[in-house]
């Protein structure tokens, strides 16, 4: 979604603000130092007060769960996470 680019010569880490989208975000909305991860807490915070199970949560934010889990959970949570999302985009509460 939003690409990492490296400043020139410096070897540091993502340089967000050479990205022309997060730069419009941050002119309109006059938030100055904004970061694209900013949204990915927003999202799991709000989905968390919803009372998602964190599981779905992950699954939303594409967290890896330990090594057991994996093994033994094949489920993909595509409706669940399809449900989530369709909440958040409306703001409504979701039953899970």
């Amino acid at each position: 979604m939003f690409p990492v680019r490296r400043r020139k010569g410096t070897g540091e880490g993502p340089s967000w603000r050479q990205q022309s989208v997060v730069e419009s975000v941050c002119s309109k909305s006059g938030v100055s130092d904004f970061r694209p991860h900013d949204l990915r807490r927003t999202l799991s915070t709000w989905l968390a007060a919803q009372r998602v199970p964190k599981e779905i949560r992950d699954a939303v934010l594409q967290h890896v769960p330990p090594r057991l889990e994996r093994t033994y959970n094949l489920h993909d949570y595509f409706k669940e996470k399809k449900t989530a999302l369709e909440c958040w985009r409306r703001r409504e509460t979701a039953e899970f």
